[in-house]
């Protein structure tokens, strides 16, 4: 029975002649991951480094499959560090290509109110005039889970794609793949974040690293804020893990919210926040559990959060975008009293 090396570089081999077909790849990639299925780690990582060598591929549907292969090797636990640059670059190539790809869809869609039926025909027309774009278009929807798992499992690595794949953000309304690596790119790390009840003078201090969107950002926050003495959890265990990345992606836990999240700029002169039923302040100094927190704006170095009363009952299920993407407030520290009305005052003067 061959090793999975010699399975890798069979594979390799078929990516690289012209004369070989599709089903023939897809076999061989199928092979070399029920290969490593049950191997040892050692096996695993030495596998990933040979296709790591081997990606430089510029056939867009050949490329797609080694990607989708070290995807999968990602999550098998497979050390990421000699995949960064070539995945990367490969990414690169892929959203260059999907560029003008974009542009074609773009200038064909149709002014109507069917959007779907819309987009399908600009996707059709844009295809039959640029059919390798459309092919570079199809490989980047293809393989962007394996840029999902590497992004999730190396800080590193995201930290580079989120320089060198920036320009993915142009197509990512009209393409699937690309709005799930926009959005992974945007993840923060390691960044200050400052949360204050004004109306009870409670406030902390801590790092926020690996949260996707502001429904995590509220669990956490949920979990980590201090509570009174006799106040029982305001999320279960169960849920505040799910928002750290720990156990499984979604639960049927239901998540209650118990405040209104707000900017800095919601603070009133009189060191209030709005009314929670006034809508229209809402619509402008609100975090929304929708928004991402990388959209929170920043004082001092700090992402700034104000809890006010929640306005109304707002319900959602414990769940995270990322499976493989942990995500905490860390280094977490309660302010006393003085540093509060201190920052509260710095609010004030920078809104």
């Amino acid at each position: 029975m061959p090793s999975s090396i010699q399975v890798t570089k069979r594979l390799l081999s078929l990516i690289a002649d012209e004369d070989s077909s599709d089903e023939q790849i897809a076999q061989a990639a199928r092979g070399l991951l029920q290969s490593t299925h049950g191997t040892s780690a050692s096996n695993i990582n030495n596998v990933l480094e040979v296709i790591s060598l081997g990606l430089d591929v510029d056939d867009p549907s050949r490329a797609s499959v080694l990607m989708m292969v070290c995807g999968s090797l990602v999550e098998l636990g497979a050390k990421t560090t000699p995949l960064h640059e070539p995945l990367i670059r490969q990414f690169h190539k892929l959203i260059e290509q999907s560029h003008s790809f974009h542009e074609a869809m773009l200038s064909n869609l149709p002014n109507s109110k069917n959007k779907d039926r819309d987009r399908a025909t600009a996707l059709r027309l844009a295809s039959a005039e640029l059919p390798d774009e459309a092919e570079a278009w199809n490989a980047l929807e293809q393989s962007y889970p394996a840029g999902i798992a590497l992004f999730s499992v190396s800080r590193e690595a995201r930290h580079l794609a989120s320089r060198e794949l920036a320009s993915v953000r142009n197509i990512a309304e009209f393409h699937p793949g690309a709005g799930w690596l926009w959005k992974i790119l945007q993840v923060l790390d390691d960044e200050p974040l400052l949360v204050i009840e004004p109306l009870t003078g409670l406030g902390i201090v801590g790092r926020m690293n690996g949260v996707s969107d502001n429904f995590q950002l509220n669990v956490l926050l949920m979990d980590v804020f201090p509570r009174g003495w006799f106040q029982r959890r305001r999320v279960s265990k169960l849920a505040a893990n799910v928002a750290r990345g720990i156990g499984p992606q979604h639960t049927d836990d239901a998540i209650y919210g118990v405040w209104n999240l707000y900017t800095k700029a919601a603070l009133n002169s009189d060191g209030t926040l709005p009314d929670p039923k006034d809508h229209e302040a809402d619509k402008t100094t609100a975090v929304w559990n929708e928004g991402i927190p990388a959209d929170i704006p920043l004082l001092d170095g700090h992402r700034v959060v104000l809890l006010g009363p929640k306005s109304y009952i707002r319900t959602w299920h414990a769940q995270r975008d990322f499976n493989l993407l942990r995500a905490d407030i860390s280094k977490v520290r309660k302010l006393k009293q003085a540093e509060v009305e201190n920052w509260l005052d710095r609010i004030r003067t920078s809104s």
